[in-house]
């Protein structure tokens, strides 16, 4: 699960759900941690519960000096930068010759790194780094 928090997390949630005494405890934290600072909001709210406690793991503080688009991958920038200038998802496959499934896939990945959840969150994004040109 190396580089797949939120498999890992699945699995540790349904370890602790077959599970008993102590470990079922700190499987949920670590799985509530890693859902946590994945931005995985309903995997969040249904661990909370389980664990008798609100927010046991306080969200990732984002680092202010790291712009947006630095945190993604070369392809994954092209594809937000082609959002930013309002192409559909279609046009940009066209555009930068792949799937219109690989733009999708680029494009849950973006939001998930960018912890947003709207195409319109990404072109403002893009549009205030300045990348649409």
């Amino acid at each position: 699960a190396v580089g797949r928090p939120l498999a890992l997390a699945a699995a540790l949630e349904d370890a602790a759900g077959l599970g008993h005494g102590a470990a079922v405890r700190a499987w949920c934290e670590e799985s509530l941690a890693l859902v946590t600072a994945a931005g995985a909001d309903r995997a969040r709210a249904r661990l909370e519960p389980k664990l008798g406690t609100v927010a046991a793991v306080p969200p990732p503080e984002p680092d202010p000096a790291e712009t947006c688009l630095s945190q993604l991958t070369p392809a994954e920038r092209k594809v937000a930068i082609e959002v930013g200038r309002g192409r559909t998802n279609i046009q940009i496959a066209e555009t930068l010759f792949i799937s219109r499934h690989t733009v999708d896939a680029h494009l849950r990945n973006i939001f998930g790194k960018l912890g947003i959840r709207r195409r319109v969150e990404l072109a403002t994004l893009v549009a205030q780094e300045g990348r649409t040109t």
